[in-house]
């Protein structure tokens, strides 16, 4: 599946552009405006025709600088076939062999003839399904060499304080994840841990928490784990607590989310 857009914000409002995370991979194009994209607490600024790589259930949003013209180009797919035809994998090595918000930005200096925008944007105007497909395919394998230039470019990957929470957060998601335990665990108040999270991330700990709960949620029910076993599996206290944030997060309950998939 392959969804792309071309998108237009004359008078952009930060209001709008909430921290999210989603069940696909993304490439995004920045085309102009004044702004930075925020990855899982590390923080990128954006250059005209440079590239941001986002994986699977990746926390990121746009951080805006100005209230000019901005205007992107987004690709959101997956292809799960790549899994199974040899050298598929290293294809999405870009996505998913790296930390959490780490080597996500591609600047445009590192392809001055154009290329990768010029995919980016045949990907997002071409409407047959299999041309667009050949064009991402085109894309992946343009940036598959770049990813061991980006790895180890000039600027090491060093998480600070904010990447250092997200990390121990995703790798204790079933766990009690109470401000009062991060702020023992990063020696910071609650207050002042929350604060600077919200800074560098766009959102608050707990959202943070419960999004990325929620993500995990979905795909252990899309795998044919029972509902009640997944709300135990994910962190959630009781079902009922589970059910309400499930079907606001996804608009649908988790049952009817198991049978959508069965």
């Amino acid at each position: 599946m392959i969804k792309s857009a071309h998108c237009v914000t004359e008078r952009p409002d930060q209001a709008v552009f909430q921290m999210h995370a989603h069940e696909n991979y993304e490439i995004f194009c920045f085309l102009s405006g004044d702004a930075s994209y925020a990855v899982e607490g590390t923080c990128y600024r954006l250059r005209p025709g440079d590239l941001m790589l986002i994986r699977k259930k990746e926390s990121h949003h746009l951080i805006l600088h100005g209230d000019g013209r901005y205007e992107r180009l987004i690709v959101n797919f997956d292809l799960p076939f790549l899994r199974e035809i040899p050298s598929g994998s290293k294809l999405l090595e870009m996505f998913d062999d790296r930390p959490l918000g780490a080597y996500n930005h591609y600047s445009a200096a590192l392809f001055p003839d154009h290329r990768w925008t010029y995919l980016v944007q045949k990907i997002c105007t071409v409407a047959e399904p299999h041309r667009k497909l050949a064009f991402l395919m085109a894309l992946l394998g343009e940036l598959a060499e770049p990813f061991e230039a980006v790895r180890a470019g000039e600027f090491k990957y060093e998480p600070d304080s904010v990447a250092a929470m997200v990390q121990y957060i995703n790798n204790h998601l079933t766990e009690d994840l109470s401000l009062a335990v991060l702020s023992s665990q990063f020696y910071l108040s609650k207050a002042h841990l929350n604060r600077i999270f919200k800074r560098t991330t766009g959102s608050t700990v707990w959202n943070y928490i419960i999004t990325k709960r929620l993500l995990q949620a979905r795909e252990l029910l899309n795998g044919g784990m029972p509902p009640a076993a997944v709300c135990a599996c994910c962190g959630f206290r009781d079902y009922t607590t589970f059910f309400r944030a499930y079907k606001k997060q996804f608009g649908i309950s988790p049952k009817s989310q198991q049978n959508r998939e069965l």
